[in-house]
């Protein structure tokens, strides 16, 4: 009888623990689907960016140098754009570790006004 019960009792622990753990798992491939979602739109954006910044590099350059040097100014606003990116990317890699520093370390109380000497 008491082994019944314990039985009883584990199911029914089961039966309410494991739709809550099923809920917790679903809510946490949310957030990292939503994380790998949002770091992938910030390269998309950083690309259309490095796109837009090479096109209008190669649209100055056709008009400094014309059609007779079309494909030095297309290889220029390639150098260009890819330059761009690279100065993009770095930003938000420097402001990414640099947030994660400032997270990381611990916060200094405040200073005590009143018992300053």
């Amino acid at each position: 009888m008491k082994t019944t019960l314990l039985i009883l009792a584990a199911l029914v622990v089961l039966a309410i623990a494991l739709p809550l753990i099923a809920a917790l798992a679903r809510l946490l491939l949310a957030v990292v689907v939503g994380v790998f979602m949002l770091l992938l739109s910030v390269i998309a954006g950083i690309g259309y960016i490095s796109l837009a910044i090479a096109g209008i590099a190669l649209v100055v350059l056709y008009q400094l140098w014309g059609a007779a040097n079309i494909g030095w100014a297309l290889a220029v606003a390639l150098l260009i754009g890819l330059g761009s990116m690279l100065a993009l990317f770095s930003a938000l890699g420097h402001t990414l570790t640099t947030r994660i520093r400032a997270w990381r370390q611990p916060r200094n109380p405040p200073p005590d006004v009143e018992n300053a000497p």
